[in-house]
């Protein structure tokens, strides 16, 4: 199966996000990238890391 390998990892800015809108599978997924982000991503505020890349 081909698929996307994803190549920059950052935080997506959950205040731009609605939420109430995701169905159960896209919060499954936003939940699961913030997971990768905080495995590879490197941050000078890792206290600010965990914040942003907290699941919802």
């Amino acid at each position: 199966m081909l698929s996307f390998e994803t190549l920059t990892f950052a935080p997506i800015d959950r205040r731009l996000i609605d939420i109430a809108l995701f169905a159960p599978a896209e919060r499954d997924w936003l939940n699961a990238y913030h997971a990768q982000v905080r495995e590879v991503a490197a941050c000078e505020d890792p206290v600010w890391l965990e914040a942003a890349t907290a699941p919802i």
